[in-house]
């Protein structure tokens, strides 16, 4: 199921007493009748059932033990009929046999909310460092500092030389 399937029932249909009240199509009644954050929504559902591609968003685990690779792929965005491959190798699995990693996931997402959707997000992502609200120089710089963490801890340098 879609991220925004439920929107498939509220789509508006141009009815003979609309047509009459002047409405010429859908998109003037959607524009007339929605917001224009709900519009810019009803099209990408449109847009994802023509096409039968959804929007993925890469989501890692910003914790001191996400490995580097992983943390560098935060935030990479996707289009795809179905959920991508697991990025790296598992380190578990579901009770059905299907691969997970405790260092990132693909979650489904949209254009509208990649494009700051209806605004700033009313939660933050949880870190150690408490929630950081995505839109925050707090949560760039979290996301540098781990990077950045993990290039000294991954590197083949003494322990000298990393300090």
């Amino acid at each position: 199921m879609g991220l925004f399937d439920f929107l498939k029932d509220l789509k508006p249909k141009i009815k003979p007493e609309w047509k009459k009240r002047g409405w010429v199509d859908e998109k003037e009644f959607r524009e007339h009748n929605f917001c224009p954050g709900m519009v810019k929504m009803l099209e990408e559902s449109d847009e994802e059932k023509r096409t039968g591609l959804l929007t993925w968003e890469y989501n890692a685990t910003l914790q001191l033990t996400t490995p580097k690779i992983y943390l560098e792929k935060q935030g990479e965005v996707t289009k795809s009929g179905t959920e991508p491959k697991l990025f790296g190798e598992p380190t578990s699995y579901t009770p059905d046999g299907e691969p997970i990693s405790r260092y990132g996931i693909w979650i489904q997402t949209s254009e509208f909310v990649l494009d700051g959707g209806w605004g700033e997000s009313a939660v933050g992502v949880p870190t150690v460092v408490g929630n950081l609200k995505t839109e925050s120089q707090m949560y760039e710089d979290w996301i540098n500092f781990l990077i950045d963490f993990r290039t000294i801890v991954e590197s083949d340098l003494t322990i000298e030389e990393k300090l």
